[in-house]
């Protein structure tokens, strides 16, 4: 079963980014897994203003992976 949903992809505020939002609708932690189909550099956590959060998150040849707590949002910032 899926318990992380796609909330938001969308442009960078600023720069040339793209903001992946994932929401956890559950009572426990679940760790994401983003398979990009583009070419990535760099994956940040991000605050929902989009300034650097200090959650964890990887990236591995197009494939990002990092926690999304119960009842929470994570936001990553692709480059």
């Amino acid at each position: 079963m899926r318990c992380v949903v796609l909330s938001a992809l969308k442009p960078a505020e600023e720069g040339d980014g793209i903001v992946v939002r994932l929401l956890n609708p559950t009572d426990r932690m679940h760790a994401a897994v983003v398979r990009v189909g583009f070419a990535v550099r760099s994956a940040h956590a991000v605050r929902l203003d989009e300034e650097a959060a200090p959650d964890t998150v990887s990236l591995d040849r197009g494939v990002v992976r990092f926690d999304v707590p119960p009842r929470a949002v994570r936001s990553v910032l692709l480059t």
